[in-house]
């Protein structure tokens, strides 16, 4: 259980858990959220603009600050889309607070469960990324208070007494959802990033003033918009690109865009200026910012792009679901999550090169297990060269563990040197208890 010492020891994090607990003092745990209920609503209102500044000041320059030897893969979802992942998570998951319009966290009487279900449509992305960078919902629930409402002036007012209370409602209804976070939060797996950080705030047009330099810069690749035809690689146009393209009678096939384009040029411009990738609320989307690229950097360079569709492919997931204790465990050791990514990526890449779109689950199934099976035959190869370095003179172990087992010592301690020095009982124990195996086999039970 993290303690108040702890939580001063981290006070400096800019992450919604260290700043409540170095603010208050208290711990952010079940056992003490009761005490969270004795905080006068004043304090509440301190408290939010406390959390504002903390996070202006420090957010940047612990996660967005630009580092050249930093080469970890982190999505970002951009915030200024929220009605698109509404949308997006409304069509194959259960409405969560932590992606979409509403950061209402409901009753907070919530399980482990519930609150793995309202991860659920970032799970395969902490799969692939090393961090996963979304909007801090928890601020959002009471970014009006902090920005509009003072202390003591609030009560006489219906509507701001309203405002105060509902948000700290739902400033409380997040509290036992952070604590069931922790451990993705703590790892910097969860990002929760002011959306007020985004380089085109409080706009949305590539055409704003932090954008437009960078909009002058922006090629597009041929065949992101196979009707408008355009000789590469000139200057984008994005005048009137909201709207369906003017073709002639002879052109027209029935085009209708299903999104603005300036949205999704917005996201992918902000993502590449932050340092961060952009991930999508659709297949369209997703296809279209495929095609989008800077001009220094020439129509080769390729971003780290994702879609919700695009992950479906992937079968994890299905025969048992990927829970929170999955994921932590799957992320708890930096050396595993790098093969369990490198597995996950190369699932995928099979998947989109190899197997058909109309294949059956148990093909996927099946092309996805073939990896995780080579993946571990190479982890064995590994294992068994590295045994034979530390211990070059392995065949004479089996006589040494028999004389080790006449030493009359403690039971637990002559069981252990026998596992230590007979070379089978080694390299078993070696395999045992190596933390890629295992996390490649409990990825093995996702599928």
């Amino acid at each position: 259980m993290a303690t108040v010492r702890d939580a001063c020891r981290v006070a400096g994090r800019a992450t919604p858990l260290h700043i409540i607990e170095s603010y208050f003092g208290m711990e952010v745990e079940h056992s003490a959220l009761a005490g969270f209920d004795e905080i006068a609503d004043d304090q509440w209102v301190d408290f939010a603009k406390h959390y504002l500044s903390v996070m202006k000041d420090q957010f940047s320059p612990q996660f967005l600050a630009a580092r050249a030897e930093d080469t970890r893969v982190k999505l970002y979802f951009e915030p200024r889309m929220s009605h698109d992942w509404q949308t997006a998570v409304e069509a194959r998951f259960s409405p969560t607070p932590l992606l979409g319009v509403s950061p209402d966290p409901g009753d907070r009487q919530v399980t482990r469960e519930q609150v793995s279900q309202m991860l659920a449509p970032l799970k395969k992305h902490l799969l692939l990324a090393h961090s996963v960078y979304f909007r801090d919902s928890f601020y959002y629930c009471f970014d009006a208070v902090a920005d509009s409402v003072d202390r003591g002036d609030w009560d006489d007012n219906p509507n701001t007494r309203n405002l105060v209370q509902d948000s700290i409602r739902k400033l409380r209804g997040w509290l036992p959802i952070l604590v069931e976070l922790r451990e993705l939060i703590e790892s910097e797996a969860l990002v929760f990033m002011p959306y007020y950080l985004t380089p085109s705030f409080p706009f949305f047009q590539p055409d704003t003033p932090a954008l437009r330099e960078a909009n002058d810069r922006i090629r597009l690749r041929p065949g992101a918009l196979p009707e408008r035809p355009r000789e590469p690689p000139g200057r984008v146009d994005f005048d009137g690109w909201a709207d369906p393209p003017d073709l002639d009678p002879s052109q027209r096939s029935g085009y209708e865009p299903s999104f603005r384009h300036n949205d999704v040029i917005a996201a992918w411009l902000n993502s590449r200026l932050l340092g961060l990738d952009a991930v999508l609320p659709d297949r369209a989307m997703f296809d279209f910012a495929s095609h989008l690229y800077f001009a220094e950097d020439g129509p080769d360079e390729a971003d780290v792009l994702s879609d919700p569709i695009s992950l479906e492919i992937l079968p994890f997931g299905l025969a048992e679901e990927i829970s929170l204790d999955d994921l932590v465990f799957l992320r708890r050791n930096e050396e595993a999550f790098e093969c369990v990514r490198g597995a996950v990526s190369e699932c995928k890449e099979v998947l989109e090169a190899d197997v058909k779109p109309d294949a059956s689950q148990k093909v996927v199934t099946a092309a996805c297990r073939d990896v995780l099976g080579e993946t571990l035959a190479q982890l064995e190869r590994r294992s068994v060269l590295r045994f034979i370095e530390d211990r070059p003179v392995a065949g004479i172990g089996f006589s040494l563990a028999v004389g080790a087992a006449t030493i009359p010592v403690a039971p637990a301690i002559g069981l252990a040197a026998g596992a230590l020095l007979t070379p089978q009982l080694a390299l078993l124990a070696r395999r045992r208890f190596d933390p890629k195996r295992r996390a490649i086999g409990r990825l093995q039970a996702l599928l």
